[in-house]
């Protein structure tokens, strides 16, 4: 299978995120991890890429390929991933400086024994190796004192062999996406353990093994079946980031209040979880910064969520809110605020005491009273970046003048024909989206943003002696047209 292999040493440029400014969509925070996330199959980066040889004269048999590639100490990574292979060279073992080995979607039951002689090694993905033997891959990995990461997602599994428990330096596990309901008491074992990855497997309930990682940081377990977390939870006291998003939670434990280290909590798509009485479970929380509440059904938001007083972060997308208590002004520390999809026409006077704001989605919210509500934001200094996407606006009403000290707006998607003059008295835009409305003409004086850099026109019915003209006006400035 693995007959002829050339290794190319190259520098890998990793394209750049994809920007939801100029290509809307909804708010949908994900789980921020404490140390980086593994990378996906498609965005992790390449160093050291490994193609078949089609010219035969070139190729070099796969021990003479390892043993040139055990003179080259600058070798730390190795990407084999995707080469459908169904064993592993027993010459991997003479790459001595190997930091990080990919070894995705391939076709491996098992693992040589020489793979114990990678004293250096700190990562392995497993990943997509549907067949692989892992009992025995952990008794073999077992003998890596270095290894930290392994990634072990979408492999089908049904059960976690005990010999998990042997990977007592492990720092980071991934099992997403495979077809586990529990797991096995040795999980304990993994005292070192900071961030565990479960999404889209089959717990039905919380595993009591999990209660004893107690310098776990992350633990994701978003897309399972869990109706109910264990008081004994509290167990876990270093925890920092659960996410339990796209459960069949219908409550927090009343012990919960008692996680004193936890920042960040993803409810999103629990919809039994009844956000007033949530509050009054994490108001004792004092380090609670963000909360995901998502797609769950809320119809209002009450007095009690003044009791998150440090909240930083409040996702409330996908509901179906009517009533914003004014109690939600005592959030003054809050700095992103998603209201996306509602069914809310006005902001309560008090939203203006949210001075820490910096950002807030309203897209697809075409109710909402917005002359109305850029008055009330007017106080609102810190106030930088707003998404009025889908929001069913005709014209650009006068009253975003209120919004002085915005950089960033997104009017995507609506069915605007005119922006009007007043628009450029927004002087200190730096992004602005008015792509798929019906603009022919923008303003006379675009020269007044000077600070503009980015300008998306996509899908409207500006002509090339108007396209012409703005591009003159805002020479320094990228403009898409298309």
């Amino acid at each position: 299978m693995l007959k002829y292999i050339l290794v190319c040493v190259c520098v890998c440029v990793l394209a750049p995120a994809k920007d939801v400014f100029a290509q809307k969509k909804p708010i949908k925070p994900v789980v921020k991890v404490i140390a980086k996330l593994p990378a996906t199959p498609q965005d992790k980066p390449k160093p050291f890429v490994v193609q078949p040889i089609k010219k035969p004269q070139r190729v070099q048999p796969p021990t003479k390929l390892f043993g040139d590639l055990a003179k080259v100490d600058s070798i730390f990574s190795l990407d084999l991933s995707d080469k459908k292979l169904a064993f592993l060279p027993k010459e991997i073992g003479l790459l001595k400086n190997l930091k990080k080995l990919d070894l995705y979607q391939n076709l491996l039951t098992t693992l040589p024994n020489e793979v114990s002689e990678l004293q250096n090694l700190e990562e392995i993905n497993l990943g997509a190796n549907k067949k692989l033997n892992l009992r025995d891959a952990c008794q073999k990995l077992a003998k890596l004192p270095k290894l930290r990461k392994i990634r072990l997602n979408n492999n089908n599994f049904t059960v976690l062999p005990a010999e998990i428990g042997l990977l007592a330096n492990l720092q980071v596990l991934d099992l997403q996406q495979n077809a586990l309901a529990n797991l096995p008491a040795e999980i304990g074992n993994l005292r070192n353990l900071r961030e565990l990855y479960l999404p889209a497997n089959k717990f039905l309930k919380f595993s009591d093994g999990l209660l004893r990682l107690d310098s776990l940081l992350l633990l994701d377990m978003y897309g399972n079946q869990m109706r109910t977390l264990p008081n004994d939870i509290v167990f876990m006291k270093s925890l920092k980031v659960l996410n339990i998003s796209h459960n069949n939670l219908d409550s927090l434990p009343n012990s919960f209040s008692n996680m004193k280290n936890i920042s960040e909590i993803y409810l999103n798509a629990n919809p039994k979880v009844n956000l007033a009485r949530l509050c009054l479970v994490l108001a004792p929380i004092a380090s609670v910064a963000v909360l995901n509440f998502a797609e769950n059904g809320v119809q209002k938001i009450t007095e009690n969520i003044g009791k998150l007083e440090n909240l930083e972060e409040l996702y409330l997308q996908d509901n179906y809110i009517t009533e914003i208590n004014p109690a939600i002004g005592k959030l003054t520390k809050l700095r992103v605020l998603s209201l996306s999809k509602n069914k809310f026409v006005r902001f309560p006077t008090e939203i203006a005491q949210l001075g820490a704001l910096t950002e807030i989605d309203l897209s697809q919210n075409p109710q909402i009273d917005f002359k109305d509500s850029f008055k009330k934001f007017q106080p609102l200094s810190n106030l930088k970046k707003i998404d009025l996407s889908v929001c069913g606006f005709t014209n650009i009403p006068v009253e975003v003048d209120f919004l002085q000290n915005i950089q960033e707006i997104n009017f995507s998607q609506n069915q605007i024909i005119e922006t009007g003059e007043h628009l450029t008295m927004l002087k200190k835009l730096s992004r602005l989206n008015l792509a798929q409305n019906q603009i022919q003409k923008l303003p006379s004086d675009l020269q007044e943003w000077q600070l503009l850099k980015e300008l998306y026109l996509y899908d409207n019915l500006i002509d090339g002696i108007e396209e012409r003209r703005i591009k003159e006006k805002l020479p320094t400035a990228k403009i898409y047209f298309e």
